[in-house]
């Protein structure tokens, strides 16, 4: 092997530079009550949800059940809420389908923060044409 190596043999050599691999920095689950930013800038504190934001709870109608929604969602607005609904109505139907598995009488009941039924979403409503009946 005069004036030959391994490294000539195969792709040694790289036709494009490589992006450094960088270690991921770990993930701290206990944050400090409060932080401050340098400078005094601005200060922030945990909360449970956005200030202002309405808080809606997606229950479950399946016959004569409820299964209750304890964690709730923010969205803007009801209007969004009930889209957010719409789709995944559709999305779990979907799912039913390909688990042999009717789903399509159920209906998600939308509550607001005070616990109030603000809208109902039948899941066979939010189905195309002809897989409604």
């Amino acid at each position: 092997m005069t004036g030959s190596s391994v490294m000539d043999r195969g792709s040694a050599r790289l036709s494009q530079p490589v992006a450094p691999v960088g270690m991921p920095r770990p993930i701290h689950l206990c944050k400090p009550a409060t932080r401050h930013l340098p400078g005094g800038a601005a200060t922030f504190w945990r909360a449970g949800s956005f200030p202002g934001v309405p808080r809606f709870y997606f229950d479950v109608l399946d016959g004569d059940q409820v299964l209750p929604d304890l964690e709730g969602i923010d969205f803007a607005d009801l209007d969004t809420a009930v889209a957010e609904a719409v789709q995944g109505a559709r999305d779990l139907v979907a799912s039913g389908i390909g688990q042999n598995e009717d789903v399509s009488g159920q209906s998600f009941l939308i509550r607001d923060g005070h616990g109030e039924t603000v809208a109902t979403v039948p899941f066979r409503e939010t189905l195309p044409g002809r897989l409604r009946g």
